[in-house]
């Protein structure tokens, strides 16, 4: 009995060494009952391998920097609920008692304000990155807003109401035409900067900006106090270039900055006093201010932005079509599966000789005489011979009913 199975495990082995790894890889991977995904442990890296391809990078370039002030989730969290467990039991029963009335108010701003803290920047810090604001304004540095950045913009009808500002909301450049209005809850003690840039607008270099918007020495949020950098452009993203990103960033200032180098001339229209790098405005003031608020929108061509470029920046409006790709056609086969014969070859044949065909016909059926005849109600009631082919047939039917490119018959 033992020489029979060795024989045979010498016959098995005998028969592997003669196939190839591909076999060999194919029979180990599906000998079980289910199959298993990715590459086979003899093939695949250990990980030792893989340790050592992570160490090669260097670690500070594969590590984005917080520019902003940190952010302790542990205390947000410990705050809240200590908070909620400093109350009595009487307190909270009143609350109870209200609540079953109907006679509880809730404080809407400081429940948005404790909201924001904690969760709330996270999702911030999650849709900016998602929108790739970090990554065109700041390279590999990031941070988490501290503030949250309310930005509005009148509307002209109801002058009481404000389209607003949030992450990644599509606004039309009409609506953005003019100032926005500003508001964060700051220290009144503290100065403050806030910049308005579109990274995707400028028509000449892909890693530089247009400033739109700067204010710079505002005391707390007080933004008309403040020192008017740059005065506000209205929007002008240039037809078939699809939606730009807006971003309104709020800098904290450590003192006074002194903006002469950024100051741009009253009503600037020059498009090249415009370009702006937010990564080298910040590298040069580091040390003075801190990023603690940004809030964007998206914005898409209308018909307002062919006024900006004519009557405030005084040029030539700028335009890109987007050209489809051409529609993919396979390599002819010989012997097409399952598909009407008319159909298959109608697919590569020219346009042209499809049209030609079509008016043939349309003009063999027309009487330059005679008004033009009424469809009938049952185009497809007559039948056609018994010998006629089926590609044929289904052909006469599509015409008779005009679908396909016989529905130009009627044109």
């Amino acid at each position: 009995m033992a020489a029979s199975m060795l024989q045979k495990s010498k016959i098995i082995c005998r028969r592997l060494s003669q196939v190839d790894s591909g076999c060999l890889l194919k029979f180990v991977r599906t000998k079980h009952k289910y199959r298993h995904r990715g590459l086979p442990p003899e093939l695949s890296k250990t990980w030792v391998k893989r340790k050592a391809e992570i160490e090669m990078i260097p670690p500070e370039e594969n590590m984005a920097v917080n520019i902003g002030f940190p952010v302790d989730y542990k205390s947000l969290r410990r705050q809240r609920r200590t908070s909620s467990l400093s109350r009595s039991a009487e307190e909270l029963a009143a609350l109870e008692r209200k609540s079953r009335h109907r006679e509880l108010v809730a404080p809407i701003e400081e429940v948005m304000e404790e909201n924001f803290l904690g969760q709330g920047q996270q999702s911030v810090h999650t849709l900016a990155s998602h929108y790739g604001i970090f990554k065109d304004l700041f390279g590999d540095a990031y941070f988490y807003s501290q503030l949250q950045l309310e930005v509005g913009y009148q509307i002209e009808e109801e002058p009481d109401m404000l389209n607003r500002v949030f992450y990644g909301n599509p606004l039309t450049p009409v609506e953005a035409n003019k100032q926005p209005d500003v508001y964060y809850k700051a220290d009144p003690d503290k100065l403050y900067t806030l910049c308005m840039v579109a990274p995707d607008s400028h028509l000449e270099h892909n890693n530089k900006e247009y400033l739109h918007w700067m204010v710079g020495n505002i005391p707390g949020c007080s933004v008309q106090k403040g020192e008017v950098v740059c005065d506000y452009l209205p929007l002008f993203p240039v037809k078939g270039t699809g939606y730009h990103r807006y971003v309104f960033i709020l800098y904290q200032q450590e003192h006074q900055v002194d903006y002469s180098t950024e100051k741009r001339s009253s009503n600037c229209t020059s498009l090249r006093e415009r370009t702006f790098e937010t990564l080298e405005f910040y590298r040069e003031r580091q040390d003075d201010i801190t990023p603690v608020g940004i809030c964007f929108f998206q914005a898409e061509w209308d018909n307002s932005v062919r006024n900006v470029f004519h009557n405030i920046l005084d040029m030539n409006e700028p335009r890109f079509e987007f050209l489809p790709p051409a529609p993919y056609v396979p390599k002819q086969k010989i012997w097409p599966f399952r598909e009407p014969f008319h159909v298959y070859m109608d697919r590569y044949r020219d346009v042209k000789d499809i049209q030609e065909e079509v008016l043939v016909e349309k003009l063999r059926n027309a009487d330059p005489f005679k008004p033009r005849p009424q469809a009938k109600k049952y185009p497809n009631v007559c039948t056609v011979p018994d010998d006629t082919p089926s590609w044929l047939r289904l052909k006469l039917t599509e015409q008779r009913l005009k679908k396909s490119y016989w529905k130009y018959l009627d044109d």
